[in-house]
């Protein structure tokens, strides 16, 4: 299966050697996380030295948002020379990788392997990559001197990190010394029917178990109240509750795991909002903008603080955790991207405690760890809405039914936002709700013909205000685009 690579420096030996794992001709563009012998041991679920016996390919392809590419699987038959985990008694077993990818990896007949290959849950078949550490087995030295010995001395897997401290400064994270003060003392493990405890060094902030037999744990810092280590990138309160719980971990039972914790203070707002009718805001995003102790502004999407920003239940409540102290203004549309086809498009921008502009809005103050709630308000009347609706066809006149539409909208107050695909129905017809105020630029793509060749039609932008005609689009250009969405909405 088609699988992307983890980001990261890509040392100048490794690429060397992916040039020779591909026979040395086409340049790879890939860039893989570095990882230790013992941490793609844990992650594999074969690990063994195999020769490749014979290998058939096949071809695949994706499609995502009407883009469709295609890429060739190699199967490879491997007789088995040594093995690292179970594999059942089998002396020849089958892996797949991807040939023509960015991340592609060829095997070739008659070559010995260091293979590290993860089964697929859905089709039960073994894949590996160029990130996966698999290598010509010349190549494995290191590899092949810590399996022997991990295999002979070391049953069980090891679980190690770091607990760091980050003060919301924006600066670089501190000690684990700035929060032992507090207690937090401890990293803990439970799983199958045990709690395991290990210590936090006091300097290093590190913390080790060794032993761990195969299952499914939760590993955590125990912590105050006052303090938390939840990840609240894109934290999701549609249901009501928080994220899926960060703590659990998976664990084959050999090599090593490693994870670190950041821990921080765990400053708490919420409240509910309410539409313009009253009634409960569902599922609409929320935006901070953070005012820190020293009086610099962070606006909610810089890279550091994406955190700031969350969603409201379906009765409209909302949460924001895990913030450090400081002072926040909360809101609608504050933040300079927003969803095209979220429930907060339908609002004008809205601070905290229901009005429109900055100047007017209350600013929260937040003591570190502090919980502020009953922070309620009400948005902003709506847009009005209006149905932007159309039909596509093809040049000769026939309908061109379930081909991809794309549409980006112009907001009055410019946002940036994604680019909203939806598909035509047998008819060629599609619809979507738009709102007064806001100019969009619609347009249509396919593919045509055995050839695959992509076409487009020329798009139509339709004005911000007033009613909308049906469009007619018609595919008849050859490419992909001949408008910038992005910059329309500029």
């Amino acid at each position: 299966m088609l699988r992307s690579a983890r980001r990261g420096t890509l040392p100048a030996a490794l690429l060397l050697l992916l040039v020779a794992l591909a026979g040395g001709g086409r340049a790879l563009a890939c860039s893989c996380a570095g990882q230790t012998p013992c941490e793609a041991y844990a992650r594999a679920n074969a690990v063994f030295v195999g020769t490749v016996a014979s290998y058939t390919t096949r071809k695949e392809s994706t499609e995502w948002e009407g883009e469709r590419s295609e890429y060739t699987v190699q199967m490879s038959s491997l007789q088995v020379d040594e093995a690292f985990t179970d594999l059942n008694g089998a002396t020849e077993v089958v892996v797949e990788t991807t040939m023509d990818s960015s991340c592609g990896l060829r095997l070739s007949v008659g070559v010995r392997y260091m293979i590290y290959a993860r089964r697929d849950e859905e089709t039960g078949r073994f894949w590996t990559g160029l990130c996966s550490r698999t290598k010509a087995v010349e190549y494995a030295e290191e590899d092949l001197a810590y399996l022997r010995s991990a295999v002979r001395d070391s049953p069980g897997a090891s679980v190690s990190g770091r607990v760091v401290y980050d003060d919301g400064t924006g600066d670089e994270q501190t000690a684990y010394s700035e929060v032992e003060s507090l207690g937090v003392n401890t990293v803990v493990l439970e799983g199958g029917g045990r709690r395991r405890e290990a210590h936090i060094a006091a300097v290093s902030g590190g913390y080790n178990f060794y032993g761990v037999p195969a299952g499914k744990y939760r590993l955590y810092v125990s912590l105050p109240d006052q303090l938390t280590d939840f990840v609240h990138t894109d934290t999701d309160y549609r249901d009501g509750s928080e994220e899926k719980d960060q703590s659990e971990v998976e664990i084959h039972g050999r090599g090593c795991v490693s994870k670190h914790f950041v821990v921080k203070d765990n400053g708490r707002i919420s409240g509910r909002v309410l539409d313009e009718n009253g009634e409960p805001a569902a599922h609409v995003n929320l935006n901070l903008i953070h005012i820190t102790a020293a009086g610099e502004i962070r606006e909610p999407g810089s890279v550091m603080y994406d955190y700031l920003t969350t969603r409201t239940d379906k009765a409209g409540n909302y949460h924001f955790l895990g913030l450090p102290h400081g002072s926040y203004l909360i809101g609608v549309r504050l933040a300079r991207h927003m969803s095209g086809d979220g429930p907060e498009a339908a609002y004008p921008q809205t601070y905290y405690p229901g009005v429109p502009t900055r100047k007017q809005a209350v600013v929260v103050a937040l003591d570190k760890g502090e919980s502020v709630t009953g922070r309620d308000f009400q948005l902003q009347p709506r847009f009005a809405e209006r149905r932007v609706s159309g039909r596509v066809g093809w040049r000769d006149g026939r309908p061109a039914g379930n081909v991809p539409i794309r549409y980006a909208a112009r907001t009055p107050d410019r946002k940036s936002s994604d680019i909203i695909y939806l598909r035509t129905d047998a008819e060629g017809n599609f619809s979507f709700v738009g709102y007064e105020g806001t100019a969009y630029l619609v347009g249509a793509f396919t593919y045509e013909g055995n050839e695959n060749k992509q076409v487009y039609a020329r798009e139509i932008e339709v004005a911000p205000n007033g009613k909308v005609s049906a469009l007619r689009l018609t595919l008849d250009q050859q490419g992909v685009t001949s408008r910038d969405y992005e910059k329309f909405q500029e």
